[in-house]
């Protein structure tokens, strides 16, 4: 009987049912692993994330909107530090997290310069690879060696087509513009900021070069020149720093825009110019200083003449 026992066991193994039940008992295994296993997923995170606007531009300094709505869940990261969030949105967040809705100024890009083609000096033909980094490899493209190239960098990397390339010179829509910074990222001369807009429109340099006066003269026609006009007009907001105007933001000296309207007028070259989201083209600003200046000009002109004409009746 025992060896009649032994073949009878060995059918049983080799059975489908045996190896059904071999497969059975893992998955209770498996399944009592994953209950113990499991990471708990703040329901949170997820509620964040469907809140969130979902652009992924990385504005907030996180990778994607997942890391950020993490961040958020686990107080990390205010709400507020996504740059493409609403106001309806900013508040069911913080309505998800139990706290108060403060949003701060959204942050926008600012065109550190703001010379047209024609307000370039030195400019020679280029033929090389057609982008601001390529061209940026090449001594002597242009006299100025601190500003834009225009070739459209920093609009290629918008993902929002906010940033548009007008005779040689980027202008940002700031009703479109999130402040993601990648422009600022893609600018080779990093002319590229982000700014709080604590003000619209906001009174902004637009010009980087470092160079003194003379040079500056000699390589543009609108670059600061660092003659202390605006620090002299408003002292507590605007300064000369390494031949060129700085502005200090902080509300204690930069309350509104309008109480910088004497240094801007002051400005001789009008590197101080307005932007914001009902400015179309802040560098139409020089145009309009320009017709300002003829039109002073005329009048002083046919008041000179009128005076000669009356001198000379009355002799």
């Amino acid at each position: 009987m025992a060896p009649l026992a032994l073949e009878f066991a060995s059918y049983l193994i080799s059975t489908p049912l045996t190896l059904l039940v071999i497969g059975l008992v893992f998955t209770i295994m498996l399944t009592i692993a994953h209950h113990r296993l499991q990471v708990e997923v703040d329901p949170r995170v997820t509620a964040v994330r469907e809140a969130l606007p979902g652009a992924n531009c990385g504005g907030c300094n996180y990778p994607g909107c997942d890391q950020f709505a993490e961040a958020v869940a686990s107080e990390e990261a205010p709400p507020a530090a996504c740059v493409v969030l609403g106001e309806e949105a900013l508040q069911q967040i913080a309505d998800i997290m139990g706290i108060e809705a403060s949003a701060e100024a959204p942050k926008r890009a600012v065109i550190h310069c703001g010379a047209h083609c024609d307000e370039r000096q030195g400019r020679t033909e280029y033929r090389g690879d057609s982008t601001c980094l390529g061209m940026n490899l090449v001594a002597g493209v242009q006299a100025c060696t601190y500003g834009c190239l225009g070739l459209g960098d920093c609009a290629d990397a918008c993902p929002f087509d906010a940033i548009e390339i007008v005779d040689g010179l980027p202008i940002v829509d700031y009703v479109a513009c999130t402040g993601c910074g990648n422009c600022v990222g893609a600018c080779p001369r990093g002319i590229i900021t982000l700014k709080s807009m604590i003000d619209d429109p906001l009174v902004v340099v637009a010009c980087s070069s470092r160079d003194a006066a003379k040079a500056t003269r000699a390589s543009c026609k609108v670059g600061c020149i660092a003659c202390g006009l605006c620090a002299r007009a408003r002292p507590e907001t605007f300064a000369v720093k390494n031949d060129l105007c700085t502005i200090d933001y902080t509300p204690e000296t930069y309350k509104q825009t309008g109480d910088q309207e004497a240094a801007i007028i002051k400005c001789p070259t009008v590197c101080l110019r307005l932007v914001g989201t009902k400015i179309l083209d802040p560098h139409e600003q020089v145009e309009e200083r320009e017709r300002e200046k003829a039109a002073k000009a005329a009048a002083k002109a046919a008041a000179k003449t009128k005076k000669d004409a009356e001198a000379k009746a009355d002799a």
